[in-house]
């Protein structure tokens, strides 16, 4: 086997730019390894990739939260396609993503500042999920049962008319739960469209995700029986097109989130919110390569709005431009700056530059280093939301962030090796804070935040009989906090030492085996080491697996008094047909 990550090309600038001239951190999730890796979600694939945090309260897709570096969920930006999915009343349901994981292509993990390059929110990072856009016929179906009452169907047929695209997509989950109170019920449509035109393409997406789950003890320890119930509806529609010599690039969108919340099911009445959030806008761009480089210019106009039983009702509208230069020196020296200017509600505009330079020693070694700066806007819930415990702040303002990095980068066609050291400083930190057990939680922008870390990894392919793929990370972390006396209820929970191993390997009779290991040392909540498994088998149109997550059946949780599942095994099949 050998890497073809030279050709594929990433979105980590305004410019898109092949990966091995990436002056930034990234990781790209192929198709192979989403396809082999033992997992059946977004959410669950990213636990496996470097500086990634994902913190769950319920397994299978019910809900999770997401960081990067050691920042918090809502610092951390994610995108479908390019498209900015941040749920305006909270993060927490950023990874509510209406897609088919069927018909992913791959995704790119940023780590790193991204606000110069996609405006708010990529304040420690940034993930973009690339959907499908082929043009052939095929129908694949899923079918997967296991423990705990657990059964999913799937469905994704793409069929094209000349250069017309066309994929719809329907999925089916439901499960008992592996405790009390934590059974669901999630439904997912998707349909994608792409239009090839020669000198440009029109690409439309509709999705629609229906997640109803028990909630047990999510928010409070004290309730068992809370109920929760999410609707995300998500259209976009991008188009790309050379004109006279300039590459137009314009996206609109439109999401609406449902969240129906229900502290006691069986006492509805007795505490209940409902919130209903619309997120739309349109981004349009234009570049043009001259010889001394290639110029990128645009700009965005986003609104958010909000309708709440507790939050009270809101909007607000954001603006910004962008502008990037870039350049390669004989393809040796390469270079990236620009800024991007930005400004929502009451707040004037402000600049938020950043620059990547990269030098390749010679075809297969890379220095590069970065400075940004960047920001995230408050969320609803952080600036309204009051409960008996709880207390927001309308008058919190946005975080920011001076971020700096070095690194080294090794791409050869049988592995890759990278290692990086950075540091983040961050003031106006928006935090929960608390001076003892019987205060209440109030939010404000009191913390400075510093965070420094290394990152190593190296990832193998291998022509031999027995081991196929061998996957190795490491991230130490080291935060400091300037509100040592105030407790904290979000930002010192973070990891301080991370480990990821993948290995894929061959047996008898063509079984593949897929073992992921994961070892997360973080602040105040005991060490884990988890171990997941894949055993596949293909056979013509088919292919069989078996999956076994938390293997060794560890007891554990992301969050205190929230346990997550222990040993759970499914199995089931996919077909694939290709049709001429």
């Amino acid at each position: 086997l050998k890497y073809n990550l030279n050709e594929v090309i990433v979105t980590a600038g305004k410019s898109p730019i092949s990966f091995s001239n990436a002056a930034r951190s990234i990781e790209v999730l192929t198709l192979d390894e989403i396809k082999n890796a033992p997992v059946f979600n977004v959410q669950d694939l990213l636990q496996y990739s470097q500086s990634v945090d994902i913190k769950q309260r319920g397994a299978e897709n019910v809900q999770a939260d997401i960081s990067i570096r050691g920042g918090t969920f809502e610092q951390t930006l994610i995108m479908i396609d390019g498209i900015k999915l941040t749920d305006p009343q909270t993060a927490h349901h950023n990874l509510s993503l209406p897609i088919s994981f069927s018909n992913i292509e791959r995704i790119e993990v940023l780590r790193g500042q991204g606000s110069r390059v996609f405006g708010p929110n990529a304040f420690t990072g940034a993930v973009n999920v690339i959907t499908r856009k082929d043009l052939s016929k095929r129908i694949s179906l899923n079918l997967r049962g296991g423990e705990n009452n657990l059964y999913e169907t799937g469905l994704t047929v793409s069929y094209p008319l000349g250069n017309w695209g066309n994929t719809i997509s329907i999925n089916k989950s439901k499960s008992d739960g592996y405790r009390e109170n934590s059974h669901f019920d999630i439904s997912n449509f998707n349909y994608n469209s792409y239009l090839n035109l020669g000198k440009g393409n029109i690409s439309f997406m509709f999705g629609y995700l229906d997640k109803k789950f028990a909630a047990n003890t999510f928010y409070s320890t004290r309730f068992n029986n809370q109920w929760e119930h999410t609707i995300t509806r998500f259209i976009n529609t991008s188009a790309d097109f050379d004109i006279n010599r300039f590459q137009v690039n314009a996206k609109v969108f439109y999401r609406i989130n449902t969240d129906d919340y229900i502290l006691d099911f069986n006492r509805p009445s007795f505490y209940r919110n409902f919130h209903k959030s619309f997120n739309y806008g349109n981004e349009i761009s234009l570049s043009r390569k001259f010889d001394f480089g290639n110029i990128v210019a645009g700009g965005e106009f986003n609104k958010d709005e909000i309708y709440s039983t507790n939050l009270g009702n809101h909007q607000r509208a954001k603006y910004g431009f962008f502008t990037e230069y870039s350049h390669s020196i004989q393809n040796q020296f390469i270079f990236s700056l620009g800024f991007f200017a930005y400004k929502y509600g009451n707040i004037d505009w402000k600049f938020w530059p950043g620059i990547d330079l990269a030098y390749k020693l010679d075809s297969q070694n890379k220095l590069y280093t970065t400075f940004g700066k960047s920001f995230r806007l408050p969320s609803y819930t952080e600036l309204y939301y009051t409960d008996p415990v709880t207390i927001g702040n309308p008058n919190l303002i946005h975080e920011e962030s001076t971020s700096y990095e070095v690194g080294f980068n090794r791409l050869t066609e049988n592995y890759i090796f990278n290692l990086a050291l950075f540091r983040r400083d961050g003031k106006n930190i928006i935090d929960w804070l608390r001076l003892t057990n019987q205060d209440k939680w109030q939010v404000a922008n009191l913390t400075e935040l510093n965070t420094i870390g290394i990152e190593t990894s190296i990832e193998s392919d291998f022509n031999n009989l027995f081991i196929r793929n061998i996957k190795l990370s490491y991230t130490y972390l080291d935060l400091q906090r300037n509100a040592v006396n105030l407790q904290s209820k979000y930002i010192l929970d973070n990891l301080k030492h991370q480990a990821v191993i993948g290995v894929d390997h061959n047996s008898i009779l063509g079984i593949i085996f897929s073992w992921k290991f994961r070892y997360e040392n973080r602040v105040n909540l005991e060490n884990i080491f988890l171990a997941d498994l894949r055993i596949s088998k293909s056979l013509n149109y088919f292919d069989f697996f078996v999956n076994a997550s938390n293997l060794f059946n560890k007891a554990y949780s992301d969050f205190d008094q929230v346990p997550l599942p222990g040993r759970w095994i499914s199995a089931g099949l996919k077909v694939n047909l290709e049709m001429e």
